[in-house]
């Protein structure tokens, strides 16, 4: 079984033997999952990677407790997972932000909904935004700013409730070269400052390997995992020196090389 955390450390999600199937799929109850099997440590940084159609969106949310397992578990603390919670957060690649509520209050609306006293939601929407950069933003309407800010938004949404873990399907999909770099290079600082557990679907090598901690590499026909990449560049790196670090291109190569070929584990 492939395992992502140190040895001897209990594991903060655990995918137990995961299987997913849906009456409605192509292959008339076909698994879109099958088999699943690999454990998250506490406060790392992983990367889904595969094809479209290989189960990354359906194992985000039977992480999220949006769907149950066909066969298997999911396991948070050594707990099943069987329907969302607060220890968990989504964000998504469409933002979801409420079109009628400010910056400001749409990080209070969640933060009402997760059971925040009154007297505390404004004073950790405003230290949310902050760490995003957006403190200057907190009163427009999501129809005023650019799509890297609305995400920015949908992060400081999500990082607001404190979740000890992150779930991330795709954020930056949508966003121009640019503005992606700029926000990868901000996530990484959010995870350093606030030491969760994130969970990272792209269908981006370099995006997948400038990020993570490791790259779960995925194949279709059923959903499985290819490999486990660990990879060697330091926490603190940015991404221009982890896109400089000597073993990048070979990694980069190796990812591709599983991408086109679905071979089994090397």
């Amino acid at each position: 079984m492939p395992e992502l955390h140190e040895t001897g450390s209990a594991p903060k999600l655990r995918f137990d033997h995961l299987s997913k199937a849906f009456a409605s799929s192509p292959r008339a109850g076909g698994p879109i999952l099958g088999d699943i099997e690999f454990d998250i440590a506490a406060g790392e940084f992983v990367v889904l990677v595969g094809p479209s159609g290989c189960g990354k969106s359906t194992l985000l949310d039977l992480a999220a407790g949006l769907t149950d397992p066909t066969a298997g578990r999911v396991l948070l603390d050594g707990r099943p997972v069987t329907k969302p919670g607060p220890e968990r957060s989504v964000v998504f690649q469409n933002y979801a932000l409420l079109p009628w509520k400010t910056a400001l209050e749409n990080i209070v609306f969640a933060l009402a909904a997760a059971g925040v006293a009154r007297g505390e939601r404004h004073k950790r929407a405003r230290h949310f935004l902050d760490l995003v950069g957006l403190e200057h933003a907190a009163h427009r309407y999501p129809h005023q700013l650019s799509g890297g800010m609305n995400q920015r938004v949908a992060i400081a949404r999500s990082l607001s409730v404190e979740p000890e873990v992150l779930l991330m399907d795709e954020p930056f999909g949508a966003l121009d070269a640019q503005t992606r770099e700029t926000l990868q290079t901000e996530l990484r600082r959010l995870w350093k400052r606030t030491s969760a557990t994130i969970i990272f679907i792209t269908h981006d090598i370099d995006e997948a390997l400038s990020l993570g901690q490791k790259v779960v590499v995925l194949a279709a026909g059923p959903g499985r995992i290819v490999d486990v990449v660990t990879l060697p560049f330091p926490a603190d790196a940015s991404i221009d020196d982890v896109r400089a670090h000597p073993q990048y291109g070979h990694l980069r190569h190796y990812v591709r090389s599983l991408l086109s070929h679905g071979a089994g584990r090397a």
